[in-house]
């Protein structure tokens, strides 16, 4: 009696968990898109080279801050603009390469600097209303290199950007 009490209440558990209903499958997480309006930006430097050698004047730059409030435009693609973003390294942007995807950032873009050209290289995370970057740039004029730096790029949107 005991071995048929057990063996029913076997059956009974079996047939259970075939009723079970399966477990929800994972919802996609939605791709994150950058927002344009109004930003605060943060650049500190982590190397700063004129020419090709450091001076201790490009030293003393060196975890140096600046700070700035623009106003950053994001297309339909989900890029920022790339003269927006460039801040102070150039005009007239456009971007080389990029990749984005999951919050991750990778790329290049050209700009015109004064008399040369400016060359970044972008890498980092980002989230709907803020930015973490790691900012290689190197400017060119005459095709020598008249100014490298290097500088993490932390922005946190504060709002829309401001009329006119």
């Amino acid at each position: 009696m005991r071995g048929t009490t057990v063996s029913l209440l076997m059956t009974a558990a079996l047939l259970a968990a075939c009723s079970a209903e399966a477990p929800p499958e994972a919802a996609e997480d939605a791709p994150i898109t950058l927002k344009g309006g109004q930003w605060a930006m943060t650049r500190t430097f982590t190397d700063y080279k004129s020419s090709t050698t450091a001076t201790p004047e490009d030293t003393a730059k060196i975890g140096t801050k600046s700070e700035t409030s623009v106003c950053l435009p994001v297309a339909a693609d989900g890029k920022a603009d790339p003269t927006a973003l460039a801040g102070d390294d150039g005009t007239d942007c456009k971007y080389k390469e990029t990749y984005m995807n999951g919050g991750r950032f990778v790329g290049s873009m050209a700009c015109k600097a004064g008399a040369g050209t400016s060359e970044l290289q972008i890498e980092g995370n980002y989230k709907a209303d803020s930015i973490a970057f790691t900012v290689n740039m190197a400017k060119t004029v005459g095709g020598n290199t008249a100014l490298s730096t290097s500088y993490t790029l932390a922005g946190k949107r504060t709002g829309e950007c401001a009329p006119g």
